[in-house]
């Protein structure tokens, strides 16, 4: 059984509109069975001008029910810093029960997700992305300094202030 997630800077809760900037971190998963296809690489821009399609995530297994579950692995093991994604929404789609059973169809999202919320607020990629982060570079977490966490290029909340209670430090 093949299953295909395609990862897009996009906020789900925002009416899917694309989340522009910085891919600040960027941290695949691999291992058997899991392929991604991949247009963008760490340090590059998502910008207006483009499809925000960051991957096409391609999982294979001997049935559907451990093509789900290598799925689900592989989109947790999935790390994007600096843009939001659609990576939690991916996840409770195909965590879903009626997902599990097969039983889809055109009216799946609205009968079954209308009013999706991240209930972990994005910490579970943010808490990859920063072992990462720090396994790559040596970086330090320590508590945020005062200021509202604002990006002052674009008025939006910065990595840092979605990390939540943690900073990065030590990186040059």
């Amino acid at each position: 059984h093949a299953i295909e997630c395609r990862v897009y800077a996009e906020d789900p809760e925002n009416g899917f509109l694309p989340s522009l900037g910085e891919i600040l971190l960027l941290n695949e998963p691999r291992g058997p069975g899991v392929r991604v296809d991949s247009g963008v690489a760490q340090g590059d821009t998502v910008s207006m001008h483009y499809d925000p399609m960051i991957a096409k995530l391609a999982l294979h297994a001997a049935g559907r029910p451990e093509a789900i579950d290598r799925a689900i692995a592989a989109l947790r093991q999935y790390a994007v810093l600096g843009v939001t994604t659609n990576v939690a929404y991916l996840i409770a789609i195909l965590d879903h029960p009626a997902f599990r059973a097969g039983e889809t169809h055109t009216g799946f999202i609205p009968e079954h997700l209308p009013d999706w919320r991240d209930d972990a607020g994005g910490q579970l990629n943010l808490a990859v992305a920063a072992a990462a982060l720090q396994e790559r570079s040596g970086a330090v977490f320590t508590a945020p300094a005062a200021g509202n966490g604002l990006s002052a290029a674009t008025g939006q909340p910065s990595p840092w202030q979605r990390l939540g209670a943690f900073r990065l430090q030590g990186l040059d």
